[in-house]
């Protein structure tokens, strides 16, 4: 029920809508939301592809949008990876789903937000801070994390580490590295390379807001996608494309 009331008070076109709350023949709970046929983020990298670099950075700057709004009205997602990303039916349309893990970290009457604890997520998009169970962490800054380990994932169509934790050894040797150029990063343009490198910040205080990345010089001037609420479809020429899963089969 609560995620539920939650969810449903969500309106954004980054953001899956959450319809209805139903109860099925055996007294179970059951959320409607709306359908989107177009896959998750995962199947989307790692089987269908994507047919250029702007697709991937249209793709990755929605999802700083949806990122951003739930920011914007003080809740942290706490959970953000490519399962939990979803495309509409034209495939350009990105939407965030699953906030059975989200918090609230700053009420509309209130004016500083607040830290959290605890893990949450999946180990590999959990940032470094949450594994610390002596501290509170800024829940804002664990999804800023998130969404570099999954711009890295579009991108490499792999994962940067198992868990950041200096006892893994790729964390460990990120760690090492990141200073003196981290050789994974710089293979990319400079714009894609510094949002990594700004992202994947293992100081929560240095690494930026979801504001602050859209407002950079690189972010700012992504191409996206917008849909029209009734029918999802770009509702402004692109010069980019996407790659459908029919295209595939």
């Amino acid at each position: 029920m609560p995620i539920y009331t939650f969810s449903s008070s969500i309106h954004h076109e980054n953001i899956v809508e959450t319809v209805d709350l139903i109860r099925d023949e055996h007294g179970r709970w059951c959320v409607v939301m709306e359908y989107c046929a177009g896959g998750d983020l995962f199947h989307k990298t790692m089987s269908v592809g994507f047919s250029c670099d702007e697709e991937i950075h249209c793709l990755f700057r929605q999802l700083l949008n949806g990122v951003g709004f739930i920011h914007s009205i003080g809740v942290a997602h706490r959970d953000l990876k490519p399962e939990n990303i979803i495309l509409d039916g034209t495939g350009r349309i990105l939407k965030i789903t699953d906030f059975g893990t989200s918090a609230v970290f700053r009420t509309q009457w209130e004016k500083e937000a607040h830290k959290l604890h605890g893990v949450y997520g999946s180990a590999p998009y959990i940032a470094p801070e949450e594994w610390d169970e002596q501290h509170e962490y800024i829940p804002t800054k664990v999804d800023v994390w998130a969404c570099g380990v999954i711009f890295f994932a579009m991108l490499s169509k792999s994962l940067l580490w198992t868990v950041a934790k200096p006892s893994d050894e790729h964390y460990a040797a990120y760690l090492k590295k990141r200073e003196t150029g981290f050789t994974q990063f710089l293979r990319y343009p400079p714009g894609p390379c510094k949002v990594l490198h700004s992202c994947l910040d293992p100081d929560p205080v240095r690494r930026p807001e979801i504001a602050q990345l859209i407002e950079g010089d690189w972010v700012s001037r992504i191409e996206f996608c917008i849909g029209a609420a009734s029918t999802g479809k770009p509702t402004r020429p692109v010069q980019h494309t996407h790659l459908m899963q029919s295209s595939k089969h």
